[in-house]
């Protein structure tokens, strides 16, 4: 289910249980309708739509098997050039 969602092969999704929840961290707002969209159509269920926050812009779905997952964007993130969250930094 997720990896058909984002085109990205994720081995932990596995481990986890339907109560456990996972994030998928957008890099700019547009993504996130996109994702939850494109999770739709790979047979989850939208749990709450793109939502626009105090942070940012969150959404959540659950796949077939009843993981829910988190997909948001926070305006104060950091990405290196690989694309990968930067943790210590914020945009100001």
């Amino acid at each position: 289910m997720l990896d058909q969602a984002v085109g990205h092969t994720y081995s932990a999704v596995e481990a986890l249980a339907p109560s456990q929840r996972m994030h998928l961290v957008a890099r700019q707002p547009d993504e996130v309708p996109r994702i939850l969209a494109k999770a739709e159509q790979a047979g989850g269920t939208i749990v709450k739509p793109a939502t626009r926050t105090h942070w940012g812009i969150a959404g959540y779905f659950k796949d077939p098997d009843g993981h829910l997952f988190e997909v948001d964007f926070e305006t104060t993130w950091v990405f290196d050039p690989q694309h990968h969250l930067v943790v210590d930094r914020i945009n100001s």
